[in-house]
C-alpha cells in the first residue's frame, strides 16, 4: 500500500501542474487506520490482521501515538472528499492531505509490536 499512496501522491503534483492552466485542482486524501461503518475494523484492510494486531493498532491510537488518540472513521474522510470539492478549496492543487488524527507527524508510524520491536 505505501507504494500505490506514494505513486499517487506523485502522480496528483504531475497532474496538477499539468491542469492547473485548466483550472482543474488535483489533490490527494492519504487516510491513516480507518473503522469500518459500525465503528469495527472489520471492513477494512487491517481486519486481515491477526486479532492480536488489530488490538494492538486500536491500543497504539489510544496510546498517545496519534495525538487525536484514535482511528478516523468514514465521515473524517469523506469530510475531508468534501473540503476538497468545495469552492472555497478552488486554489489548493497538488497536495496530498494525511487524514490519520496526527499519526503522520510522530517518529513511529507502526506500532512496536507489530514490527517485532520490544519496548525498552
Amino acid at each position: 500500500m505505501g507504494a500505490a499512496k506514494a505513486a499517487l501522491e506523485s502522480l496528483a503534483r504531475y497532474f496538477a501542474v499539468a491542469l492547473g492552466p485548466r483550472a482543474i485542482t488535483v489533490n490527494c486524501v492519504s487516510p491513516g487506520f480507518v473503522l469500518g461503518q459500525a465503528g469495527t475494523l472489520d471492513e477494512t484492510v487491517i481486519s486481515t490482521l491477526p486479532p492480536e494486531a488489530q488490538q494492538a493498532i486500536r491500543d497504539w491510537h489510544k496510546g498517545g501515538w496519534t495525538p487525536m488518540r484514535r482511528l478516523a472513521t468514514p465521515a473524517d474522510v469523506g469530510g475531508v472528499v468534501g473540503l476538497l470539492c468545495a469552492r472555497e478549496a478552488g486554489f489548493i492543487t497538488g497536495q496530498t492531505l494525511h487524514v490519520d488524527g496526527g499519526a503522520s507527524l510522530m517518529d513511529a508510524f507502526s506500532p512496536l509490536q507489530l514490527q517485532g520491536i520490544q519496548a525498552v
